[in-house]
């Protein structure tokens, strides 16, 4: 959220949506959910579906393996992404934000999704990062790599306010 101040008063100029996904099915739909390039997306009554596969609040539409998305959301304590907002993604690079991994035989992962190539340089420290590449099948052979923008914007603020509300079934 970018802000501005107005007559004494805080309002947000832009709201920013973070892609935690944009890439290949590689599982279709089920009522629980889905995979983008081999990570697990988890669809609940407030997920948000866009395109022609409007799903409604029931969630329950039908993409097909190697159609390609874009998922909005937030990672699960599983490594799976919890969606809010689901949509078609136009033709271009597959993307994967998250927790960067070293893994087996030189090989890394971000949020689960397996990598390879990219220069990492000094993101192997940071907490979250956005990579982009090409998806081949197996793994996400990156081009790009990145500190997570989320991350960014968080440094250059002085005091964050976040408001919410909790709703819970009784």
């Amino acid at each position: 959220v970018e802000v501005e101040q107005r007559d004494g008063h805080y309002q947000a100029k832009s709201i920013g949506i973070v892609t935690a996904l944009e890439g290949p099915v590689t599982r279709g739909s089920s009522p629980q959910g889905l995979a983008v390039m081999g990570c697990p997306v988890v669809f609940d009554a407030g997920t948000q579906v866009q395109g022609p596969q409007r799903m409604g609040r029931d969630a329950t539409g039908d993409f097909a393996p190697g159609q390609r998305v874009r998922v909005s959301g937030f990672p699960r304590a599983d490594g799976s992404v919890q969606a809010t907002r689901i949509e078609p993604a136009p033709p271009g690079l597959d993307r994967v934000q998250g927790r960067p991994a070293e893994a087996a035989a030189g090989g890394w992962s971000v949020a689960g999704v397996a990598a390879q190539g990219g220069d990492r340089g000094g993101v192997d420290r940071s907490p979250r990062v956005h990579a982009a590449g090409r998806w081949d099948g197996q793994r996400l052979q990156v081009t790009q790599v990145e500190e997570s923008p989320v991350r960014v914007t968080q440094a250059r603020q002085d005091r964050v306010l976040v408001e919410g509300c909790v709703l819970t079934d009784q």
